[in-house]
């Protein structure tokens, strides 16, 4: 039996969902391996790293099967970062509320980390002998070597590739050192051009010593151009169409590292708009942001706050005049004539607090429809506060018809209730809850700017957030009154249930 000097993981810290598709793989007959850099096999089945797997295409039908039984959801990059036959897939694993990201490809498409360009034909080899580590089929390390080697000759082919692989550094060299035991070494250089027959056993021998025994770049430029050339009939395209390609991408990764952020990849089949909603103390912030910290590491997400909307070029001026409308009506304050509107069942609403209230709306329409266009695009928006379509729920319309006002207040008030009307609803609500008088403990000691909120303002926040209807839309009750650690594992949970 070959020698392997991968370090077992501890099944304990591995998540549950990985372990388990592994084994129903095996079960199935699924021809699959982790197939590179599996110096590192302990991390991809901890879920510190994705899970890079190369299946047969003969055996995606079963594979997707299933991933599909197990909540895998596909995503997809931008048009500039795709390539042919390699997807991204995410799952919850449920028991940790780990998302288990599993690299999938059906063909052995290697290149650099900018273009994956050749595909070296020899995938059947690469599964057949196939061996299990740790419950995981790994590739035979001999074999594992010579892709490694003509990956990394590849990218000293390009200076962009080469500058990236320059920055990968010490990962590359530990795992030269894993792959170049002397045994591994001599057997692969034993098959000589048997695995790669376009490729003659003298060049597949110098682009192993290159990459093992660290030549210079110009010696390693020089093999990689001649395997190149070789792999040429296993190209996607042209060599002038790779260098644009290259250019491209290295150009749209630097923009979206140093201007936009964040995470690229997108649901396959649509994204979501999910709204957390509750009382005064309840962790609506906490959970909003660790929706947003868990699913961005992975998929492109947005955060907003529907409470306290950005303003727009045409409510720019009024909000900007609010700081001194509340000084000089204390008693058209939003809060004031919720209070108002609770105990007396009518508002004593003034016209500067229905253009505050219709500009409001505006605001709230204009973020809110925003995040259903990028959910169209396969984006996620996690939304702290949502409103209804019910007048006088809470963030919702706040203008009451009445016969007797203004001209000007039955525009302001029909225009209100338009815009509330013509905001979807969310995909998902989360409804945080806890005892009130948890909450009102909670407001009383948390660390905020400002005063606490009143008692009886609490009281009444905590009252109305139990009655809020969303008409068809999911509501998943979230009690806060728990661990933070079991809270958030709920949280994780009912969100995946819609994505």
């Amino acid at each position: 039996m070959e020698k392997d000097n991968t370090q077992p993981d501890d099944q304990g810290k591995s998540p549950g969902k990985l372990r388990t598709l592994l084994r129903e793989f095996e079960a199935d007959g699924v021809r699959y391996c982790h197939w590179k850099s599996n110096n590192r096999l302990p991390e991809a089945l901890s879920g510190e790293t994705d899970f890079d797997v190369l299946v047969h295409y003969q055996d995606a039908e079963s594979f997707n099967r299933i991933i599909s039984a197990h909540g895998f959801r596909r995503a997809v990059g931008p048009r500039w970062d795709s390539h042919s036959s390699i997807f991204h897939y995410y799952g919850l694993d449920e028991d940790s509320g780990h998302i288990v990201h599993l690299h999938v490809y059906y063909r052995l498409i290697t290149g650099g980390g900018l273009v994956k360009d050749f595909r070296l034909p020899m995938e059947d080899r690469y599964l057949n002998e196939a061996r299990v580590v740790d419950g995981a089929r790994l590739p035979a390390k001999h074999l594992e070597l010579i892709v490694f080697c003509v990956r990394k000759v590849l990218e000293h082919t390009d200076p962009l590739e080469l500058l990236m692989l320059m920055r990968e550094g010490a990962g590359v060299r530990r795992e030269i050192e894993w792959l170049s035991d002397e045994e591994t070494v001599a057997r692969a250089k034993a098959l000589g051009g048997e695995v790669l027959p376009a490729i003659q056993p003298e060049l597949l021998i110098r682009c192993i010593d290159g990459i093992v025994q660290r030549r210079g770049v110009l010696s390693n430029f020089l093999t990689g151009w001649k395997i190149q050339r070789r792999l040429a009939r296993y190209s996607n395209s042209s060599f002038l169409k790779r260098g644009l390609t290259t250019v491209g991408r290295f150009f749209q990764k630097c923009r979206q590292k140093f201007f936009r952020r964040g995470h690229i990849n997108r649901l396959d089949l649509g994204g979501r708009v999910i709204a957390v909603i509750g009382g005064e103390a309840t962790g609506k912030s906490t959970v909003v942001s660790t929706i947003h910290e868990w699913l961005g590491e992975y998929l492109k997400i947005h955060r907003v706050h529907a409470g306290k909307p950005p303003s727009n070029w045409l409510t720019w001026l009024p909000n900007a005049l609010l700081p001194l409308a509340r000084r000089l009506f204390p008693k058209q304050r939003s809060g004031v004539v919720e209070l108002a509107a609770e105990e007396e069942s009518v508002a004593n609403t003034s016209l500067v607090f229905a253009l505050r209230a219709a500009s409001l709306a505006y605001d709230r329409c204009q973020l809110l429809t925003g995040a259903y266009r990028s959910a169209t695009r396969g984006e996620v928006t996690v939304c702290d506060r949502y409103p209804t379509h019910v007048t006088g729920d809470i963030d919702s319309a706040m203008l009451p018809p009445r016969g007797r006002d203004s001209s000007l207040y039955r525009i302001l008030q029909q225009t209100e209730e338009r815009l509330y009307r013509s905001i979807p609803s969310p995909d998902l609500v989360l409804r945080l809850s806890v005892p009130v008088e948890v909450a009102i403990e909670r407001n009383r000691t948390r660390d905020k700017e400002g005063e606490p909120e009143p008692e009886d303002y609490v009281r009444q926040r905590h009252a109305r957030v139990g009655k809020l209807d969303y008409r068809d839309t999911k509501v998943i009750e979230i009690d806060t009154n728990k661990s933070l650690e079991e809270t958030l594992l709920d949280v994780k949970r009912a969100v995946w249930s819609i994505i």
